[in-house]
């Protein structure tokens, strides 16, 4: 009878910390979400590096990536793998065929740089300042008939912002375009 009773209060307790945990998760289950996304991984780098493999595969351009091992930041994956994504297709579109885009990622001055450089037209310090508006795009993508919807930009620059960091865009020494996400780590 003892046995059963103590039985009965060891099933019980089981049961209600059960229920609790199921409730700390349940109001917790986004934040555990976003906890689940907080590193910079190579992962992120090469899914997006593979987003791009079939343009690259049809150009014969090789994507060479430098990336510090170990670099951590909050960070929501999907959304920074978009970023990367749309940098990366950018690049490769505006480079001649069997040119190479590069790809960085690095610790700078407390922030976490993701750099982007192609050897493509460039553009100038004037568009440059237009490049991250919605639909914005330059005069030779239009005459030229680059494909695009002058959103890509746009959310490079918006995933920046929403990681407390910024998108920057300048013509490149020596020709081409290079693009900055910074991420400040504090």
């Amino acid at each position: 009878e003892v046995a059963r009773e103590i039985d009965g209060e060891i099933q019980r307790i089981v049961e209600e910390a059960d229920q609790r945990a199921k409730t700390v998760l349940a109001a917790h289950s986004e934040t555990l979400h976003r906890l689940a996304k907080i590193l910079l991984e190579r992962e992120t780098i090469d899914r997006a590096v593979f987003e791009v493999s079939t343009e690259t595969g049809l150009r014969d351009i090789t994507i060479a990536v430098d990336a510090e091992p170990g670099l951590r930041m909050r960070a929501d994956r999907e959304r920074l793998t978009l970023a990367l994504t749309n940098l990366l297709s950018n690049a490769v579109k505006h480079s001649p065929d069997g040119e190479r885009v590069h790809l960085s990622a690095r610790l700078e001055d407390q922030s976490i740089v993701l750099r982007v450089r192609d050897h493509g037209p460039g553009f100038s310090e004037v568009a440059a300042r237009r490049l991250f508006e919605k639909y914005y795009r330059g005069p030779d993508e239009r005459s030229q008939g680059v494909p695009g919807t002058g959103l890509g930009l746009y959310i490079v620059q918006t995933v920046a912002e929403r990681h407390r960091g910024r998108a920057v865009a300048r013509p490149a020494d020596g020709g081409g375009a290079e693009f900055e996400l910074v991420f400040p780590l504090h």
